[in-house]
């Protein structure tokens, strides 16, 4: 019953399609990151409001800035980041950062992979900017990989 209250009165909630879209494409990278982890028997992650606004912050510092680099904050805690260009017109960024941490496994660089399958981290938080050329992804876990 609470599922078909939700459905109905979910067109009234103020999301427009975009937004529709950003949340499905936030589901679906929290489901692949949850699948992958599995394969390395590591527990879901579950979403962390706290960690939500803490991305948040360091994407739109990322995008106000154009830069693109790690934030200098708190070090006890994991970070993965990612950008594309807005021409790439990227319909599900949150899936496809989550998709680039994934293949980064095979090159140099494989901190991205290892946080996402880390065994003690079991909270993530994902923030999204966009500058004027860039969209930003960040996620940020409640553990730093070791």
């Amino acid at each position: 019953m609470r599922k078909l209250i939700f459905i109905l009165l979910f067109p009234l909630l103020g999301f427009s399609q975009a937004d529709l879209g950003l949340i499905n494409s936030y589901a679906k990278a929290l489901e692949l990151q949850n699948g992958v982890r599995t394969w390395y028997e590591a527990a879901p992650l579950i979403i962390n409001p706290a960690l939500e606004i803490e991305a948040q912050l360091w994407a739109d510092q990322m995008a106000g800035s154009d830069t693109f680099e790690n934030s200098p904050y708190d070090s006890l805690q994991g970070e993965s980041i990612y950008w594309t260009l807005l021409s790439n017109n990227i319909a599900d960024p949150y899936y496809d950062a989550t998709i680039g941490w994934i293949l980064d496994v095979t090159k140099e660089n494989k901190s991205p992979f290892l946080q996402m399958i880390y065994p003690n981290a079991t909270s993530v938080g994902f923030g999204r900017a966009e500058s004027k050329n860039a969209v930003y992804i960040v996620a940020k876990y409640d553990k730093l990989y070791e």
